[in-house]
């Protein structure tokens, strides 16, 4: 028994002393979605104090901006077993990627929820940067993922094909517009861009588009690589 007692307080000395050495703001809440234990930098980022141990996360007042109702999404998450993910900023303007996890035991039974909260200021701002460009460049411009989904289209693109940014941002290129972009001609090259790193510029395709007629058309495009990728 002395042996067992030493053992759970060696064990629950890492806890502490690796709790309070995390530099990321997180947040463990029981089955009743109450505050079990939070870390130094929860406490500075959230305004948390030890007297709000015990207290329902949902029910303190965080200083976030776009955080939603954290009610029914931790009870989601609890109920569901999933994991829900979303951007906030805190009062000074910084960005975190507020993420709800759930909390799981040694015999992978789940006993709560953990929040926690990314640092993705460098990573929101570059993006702001880059889409504050591709807004003001003169031709249409598309930037699209891997599966050719559009991420980003610049101010032009809307104009010039008259469509809407909620009928285009996330959608494949091929299903934008009523499917107008669902040219084989143009997506077996963008697929050849994708998969072998190639590129094409001043590649022509006519097409007819369904509400701005028959369309002649100099197409560019290259594969974009995140900083430090290494490989294609």
């Amino acid at each position: 028994l002395n042996d067992r007692n030493a053992e759970l307080n060696r064990l629950n000395n890492d806890l502490l002393n690796l709790v309070e050495g995390v530099a990321t703001p997180i947040v463990m809440l029981g089955r009743d979605l109450r505050i079990r234990r939070f870390t130094p930098a929860a406490a500075s980022l959230l305004g948390l104090i030890p007297a709000d141990l015990g207290r329902p996360l949902a029910d303190l007042k965080l200083d976030l901006e776009g955080l939603p109702d954290l009610e029914p999404l931790l009870a989601e998450v609890l109920d569901k077993i999933s994991v829900r993910q979303f951007e906030v900023r805190e009062r000074h303007g910084r960005w975190y990627s507020l993420q709800l996890r759930t909390y799981h035991t040694q015999d992978n039974h789940i006993d709560g929820v953990v929040v926690m909260l990314v640092d993705v200021d460098v990573q929101k701002r570059a993006q702001e940067y880059a889409e504050g460009i591709i807004a003001t460049v003169r031709e249409p411009l598309l930037v699209l993922d891997a599966d050719l989904r559009v991420q980003t289209a610049s101010r032009a693109f809307y104009e010039d094909f008259q469509v809407a940014p909620e009928q285009t941002l996330q959608h494949p290129l091929s299903e934008i517009g009523n499917g107008q972009w669902n040219i084989p001609a143009l997506l077996r090259p963008l697929a050849d861009v994708l998969r072998d790193g190639s590129e094409f510029a001043d590649f022509e395709v006519e097409h007819e588009f369904e509400h701005l007629g028959k369309r002649s058309m100099l197409l560019n495009a290259r594969r974009l690589r995140q900083q430090g990728q290494k490989s294609p």
